[in-house]
């Protein structure tokens, strides 16, 4: 895909109700694999030379710790699924970090908190997301590179909302922080 190690993410989220939650995590234990639970607060930064929507650069901390990770995205445009190449730095100082951004130019756009709980179905992630003032969210994402040989993600995304009993459901594109600031 490309040399330097970034990895393909194309994903979809769909909003979920309060009667939904319960027979979806069912659906879950029985065709998927429990991978954890985490809090992830995302910093998500302006900078006047990512002054581009297709450009994406966020600071992530893990369980209220100082570890994380600084996340750049390349997004694709594809008007049916979220598409994009991702590099992902792993951090252990958080706020170090934080401070390098702000020096360097960067301002925080927003921030959108959210207790992860992930499976692993068919191939793909699929998170449980409680986000901070915007709801719960299903959010099923597929990461390929070319040495996986996994040339059509979007199938193996239908294929588990098929699994799950979501095919129906209207799917979303849009990052959660463009649904908090109602874009």
């Amino acid at each position: 895909m490309n040399k330097v190690g970034g990895v393909r993410e194309v994903e979809v989220k769909i909003p979920l109700e309060k009667d939904e939650r319960t027979e979806l995590e069912r659906r879950l234990k029985d065709y998927g694999v429990y991978i954890g639970k985490r809090v992830e607060e995302d910093f998500f930064f302006k900078h006047p030379n990512l002054l581009n929507a297709t450009k994406i650069l966020k600071l992530r901390k893990l369980n209220n710790s100082n570890n994380g990770s600084l996340i750049f995205k390349l997004k694709k445009l594809n008007d049916k699924l979220k598409d994009s190449i991702e590099f992902e730095i792993k951090i252990d100082k958080v706020d170090v970090m934080m401070r390098v951004l702000e020096l360097l130019g960067f301002e925080v756009l927003g921030k959108v908190k959210k207790t992860r709980t992930t499976y692993f179905v068919d191939n793909a992630y699929v998170h449980i997301d409680e986000i901070e003032g915007l709801g719960v969210f299903i959010e099923i994402e597929v990461l390929t590179s070319d040495k996986e040989g996994l040339s059509n993600p979007e199938d193996v995304i239908k294929r588990v909302l098929l699994k799950l009993g979501l095919n129906d459901k209207k799917m979303i594109c849009s990052g959660y922080l463009e649904m908090l600031k109602g874009g």
